[in-house]
């Protein structure tokens, strides 16, 4: 996990899940259109998810936005948008232009963790970070986090996305079917995930931080 990959934006994160590879930035709030400028006193959230051309070993042709990409978008927008001081950003657009550079299973939790680290490191305020992974049901017991090779012998998969210093999930999803203890076991899984998946995000964040002041002394040493 890193940021500042993308020096043109405002902020920017990188991570790496196993084998899955994503890629994040995030430019300042912009105007919002004309027709949510009239409608909404806070800002907006927008995510752009894209897979690259060679993510997949199947690889992908079309240019324009797919469908499950439009999904994907909207998932992200509504895990980071409970997090988002939207209420300083009146009449404002924030963009996230999310690209998968290698997918490998748990795509979704890796897109909002990094759009997070994202959001954070471009300086807009939030109330929290937002971690996210994924409990998948494989026989008898609940992975985390499965590759897309583990994910083959599963059946039900959930993916939670979590505040922890809130204590408050942002966003669940489910494809199949778990049921009774089965949810409460998954859920309780992703959120101890993502507490310790937090911690290496804030770590990420301060590191660089650190590294920024560092060299600032060293510059003003210098001169």
């Amino acid at each position: 996990m890193t940021v500042g990959s993308v020096t043109q934006a405002a902020g920017s994160a990188y991570v790496e899940f196993h084998n899955t590879k994503v890629l994040c930035s995030v430019h300042e709030p912009s105007a919002a259109s004309h027709d949510l400028r009239e409608y909404s006193e806070v800002g907006t959230v927008r995510c752009d998810f894209r897979f690259a051309p060679f993510s997949q070993k199947e690889g992908r042709r079309e240019h324009r936005q797919s469908d499950d990409e439009k999904d994907l978008s909207r998932m992200v927008e509504q895990a980071i948008a409970r997090s988002v001081r939207l209420d300083l950003y009146p009449k404002s657009v924030i963009n996230l232009h999310i690209l998968v550079l290698q997918s490998a299973g748990g795509v979704l939790a890796a897109a909002i963790s990094c759009a997070s680290v994202a959001l954070a490191h471009a300086g807009i305020e939030c109330y929290d970070l937002v971690a996210s992974c994924s409990a998948m049901r494989m026989e008898d017991m609940l992975a985390l986090d499965p590759s897309r090779d583990e994910a083959e012998s599963g059946d039900s998969t959930m993916t939670l996305a979590y505040m922890p210093s809130l204590d408050r999930v942002t966003h669940v999803t489910q494809e199949g079917r778990l049921v009774g203890v089965q949810s409460t076991d998954a859920i309780d899984l992703c959120v101890g995930g993502c507490k310790t998946l937090s911690r290496l995000m804030r770590k990420c964040l301060s590191d660089a931080a650190e590294k920024k002041e560092r060299e600032r002394s060293e510059r003003g040493e210098e001169s």
